[in-house]
């Protein structure tokens, strides 16, 4: 007998063991495996049914610290089927369970103060207890104007600026503004009001940028600043971007005014900025006697434009005095311009 002869018989020699040994085991484990191979199909299946879920939803007032009592809220599923829940005290539950992954459409119905129109306006249950939050505005129908605003505002500086609110409604409206985002430390001089059904109010409230720390360089980075102003108790709101940073470069020329009578001088404002100046100010200070008269002024300049004014400066009796004219856009960073006059 050859060696590879040998070699096949001793291979299935050792095969035929092997099943021989194999064989018990496997007959003896079979209800064990074969369980488990039930198990793990049933798991897979049962894993992917939709599970069952329960529902308990709470209403709360837009910006009202308190959750509304009483509220009627309906489901509606896609298939247009609606379900009614019950209220107890603060809580609406519905009865029975849905199968998880349904999608409802919300609606309330809390008397005539509030929408009908909740937030979120739609629910997705997830498996076993869900617990949702709705957030009800007041029914109220006011228009605001602009719906968005821009501002250009050096760093540590201040605008007044104001919107304009109609009332669409039927019954009178108390609101005032509320910053969102961004912006919401930025803010500051709203007052609250009450817009009469059909009229018109207009918010005033002031706008400041950050302040930075000076750095080295002449132009401040640019920093963008978003959010939103909202009318309060609503879902109505002005869209707010603000480039802090970003102001007009003010240039004087002469520096410095030194008369030794009475005498006009004009000066020239030169922005060397990318912003323009909407809102000229020229501040006098000056000692007693002394009178510095400002003429010709206008309030804009275009980014990289110029413009001039003239100042009237005079006093009553020999002296010496002095002065300053603090030039400025709405009176942030000024640049100041001293006046020297001896009278003899």
């Amino acid at each position: 007998m050859s060696d590879g002869e040998e070699t096949g018989e001793g291979g299935a020699g050792g095969f035929a063991a092997f099943q021989e040994k194999l064989m018990p085991l496997l007959k003896k484990f079979a209800p064990i495996i074969v369980v488990a191979i039930i198990a793990i199909v049933g798991y897979t299946i049962y894993s992917s049914l939709p599970q069952p879920a329960t529902l308990s939803i709470t209403v709360n007032g837009l910006d009202e610290n308190k959750v509304v009592s009483g509220a009627s809220v309906t489901l509606t599923d896609a298939e247009g089927n609606t379900y009614d829940g019950i209220s107890e005290d603060s809580t609406v539950f519905f009865d029975g369970t849905f199968p998880s992954g349904t999608e409802f459409s919300v609606s309330v119905d809390a008397g005539s103060k509030y929408s009908s129109n909740p937030d979120p306006s739609s629910i997705t249950l997830s498996p076993g207890e869900n617990s949702v939050s709705l957030t009800l505005p007041y029914a109220y129908s006011l228009e605001v104007s602009p719906r968005t605003l821009t501002v250009d505002l050096g760093n540590g500086c201040t605008k007044s600026l104001s919107v304009t609110v109609n009332n669409k409604g039927r019954g009178a409206a108390e609101t005032t503004l509320v910053a969102e985002g961004d912006v919401r430390t930025m803010v500051g001089g709203a007052t609250t009001k009450t817009i009469a059904a059909g009229g018109s109010t207009t918010f005033d409230f002031n706008l400041t940028a950050p302040a930075v720390a000076a750095g080295t360089s002449s132009k401040p980075t640019v920093t963008k600043k978003t959010g939103s102003l909202r009318l309060k108790y609503t879902k109505t709101a002005v869209d707010v971007t603000v480039n802090a940073g970003a102001a007009p470069q003010l240039a004087l020329s002469p520096g410095d005014i030194t008369l030794t009578q009475d005498d006009k001088r004009w000066i020239k404002v030169e922005n060397k900025g990318t912003v323009a100046v909407t809102d000229l100010r020229v501040e006098v200070e000056t000692d007693p006697g002394l009178s510095a008269v400002v003429q010709n002024l206008v309030q804009a300049i275009p980014a990289n434009g110029e413009t001039n004014f003239a100042v009237d400066v005079s006093a009553g009796s020999p002296g010496k005095y002095f002065g300053k004219l603090r030039i400025s856009d709405g009176g942030c960073n000024p640049q100041e311009l001293t006046i020297s006059l001896t009278k003899r």
